[in-house]
C-alpha cells in the first residue's frame, strides 16, 4: 500500500510539473513577441468582409503575423 501511495504521489508531481511547463509555454506564446515582419517593419493583411475567425487566423498565419492560427483562435474566443 505504501508503494502505491508513493507511486501515485510521484505521478501527480510529474503531471503538475508538465502542466506548469505547458502553462508557461502558452503564456509565452500568447504574450511574447510576434514573428518578425517578412519585409520592412510592418506587415499588411487584407481580410475579406465577413471573414470568420478561422479564416482570419489562417490569413494571419500565412502572412507570418501569428505563429499558429490555433493560438490566435484560442485567444480570440
Amino acid at each position: 500500500m505504501r508503494r502505491l501511495v508513493i507511486t501515485a504521489g510521484a505521478a501527480g508531481a510529474t503531471l503538475a510539473v508538465l502542466a506548469l511547463l505547458l502553462l508557461g509555454w502558452a503564456a509565452w506564446s500568447y504574450n511574447g513577441p510576434g514573428p518578425k515582419a517578412k519585409a520592412g517593419d510592418e506587415t499588411t493583411v487584407i481580410l475579406r468582409r465577413g471573414a470568420g475567425l478561422s479564416e482570419i487566423g489562417a490569413a494571419l498565419e500565412r502572412a507570418g503575423v501569428v505563429r499558429a492560427s490555433a493560438i490566435f483562435l484560442a485567444s480570440a474566443q
